[in-house]
């Protein structure tokens, strides 16, 4: 992850330019959007003797967006409805609400808040944790598991006559030249692990798991403060790319529940937020691709906790004069 963030400081160097040409939209804009996304939690035991990893089995994803000026809202939704020759790993739900809301000159603050829910979890790895299993049998699954995620965060550009993050991220505003900017993040987010008061591991796996194997989820929090840089590549004034690194220290605090028994968790670690966004950005029409990783990893106790997200976002929208 430093080599390509260091790529980016480079590439950033020596491509920044003058002034970009930035247009600010004041039309109403709306527009579709899907997903395509691999969530997963997985538990590890001490020394990584044994893993267990739960993944929701969503089907489609769909959803809409709205966004005006400075404000921009969105929703999805995939409602059990489990992928084709899929159905043996059970059915899931997944709900995602997100808002933005910019301010400054050239819109150069971007502060965003969202609320993403996942219900109903399988096993993947259910072979190993039981091999009389076989291949087209059903998979392990835990109806209660929901993974809740609470997020918040607000962005600075320094530059934002270089580097437009509404162009970028929400197609509020339209940059027609390459430029890049420097940028810092204070993030502050929520994942809450249920399993209605049950335990989460499997008791013909709790020996390998020591003291907090009857591990039952909790609530952590994480706070981060993030620089980076960030980079629009335009092609004709429309098809743009845009990548951006961010990195920097992170503090994760909460409490988790394990059998009858409660306890307090903090740690550090560094953080990183690594975006990349490509399509066409039209005086009327756009369309993006946006790539989205991110990982969170933190200790309970005896068992490692490891919450993944890697997201494709396919959005299709038009700006409408209503005035």
């Amino acid at each position: 992850m430093k080599k390509y963030f260091l790529t980016l400081l480079i590439i950033g160097a020596l491509c920044r330019s003058a002034n970009a040409a930035i247009q600010s939209h004041d039309e109403l804009t709306w527009g579709i959007l899907s997903n395509a996304q691999a969530e997963s939690l997985t538990l590890k035991s001490p020394e990584n003797i044994r893993e267990i990893k739960f993944k929701p089995n969503l089907g489609g994803t769909l959803g809409l967006l709205a966004s005006f000026r400075w404000l921009t809202l969105s929703i999805m939704s995939s409602k059990a409805l489990p992928p084709p020759g899929q159905e043996n790993k059970g059915k899931s739900t997944y709900d995602d609400f997100r808002g933005g809301f910019y301010l400054g000159h050239q819109k150069q603050f971007y502060f965003f808040g969202g609320y993403a829910r996942y219900n109903g979890f399988h096993i993947e790895n259910s072979q190993s944790i039981d091999p009389s299993l076989a291949a087209n049998d059903q998979y392990l699954t835990l109806n209660d598991l929901e993974l809740k995620k609470f997020a918040g965060s607000v962005t600075f550009v320094t530059h934002p006559e270089n580097y437009s993050l509404a162009s970028a991220l929400s197609q509020l505003s339209r940059q027609t030249e390459s430029g890049g900017s420097w940028k810092l993040k204070l993030d502050l987010s929520s994942l809450v692990i249920s399993n209605a008061n049950q335990e989460i591991i499997p008791s013909s796996q709790q020996s390998f798991f020591g003291n907090e194997a009857k591990y039952k989820g909790g609530k952590f929090n994480n706070l981060n403060f993030l620089g980076g840089y960030g980079y629009n590549w335009i092609l004709a004034e429309s098809w743009f790319f845009h990548l951006s690194m961010m990195l920097g220290p992170g503090y994760t605090f909460g409490d988790y529940d394990f059998g009858s028994q409660s306890r307090n968790m903090s740690e550090t670690a560094l953080a990183t937020d690594v975006n990349i966004n490509f399509g066409y950005n039209g005086p009327r029409f756009f369309t993006s691709i946006n790539l989205m990783m991110s990982s969170h990893e933190f200790q309970t106790g005896s068992v490692r906790n490891s919450e993944q997200t890697n997201m494709g976002n396919l959005t299709l929208g038009y700006r409408t004069d209503i005035f």
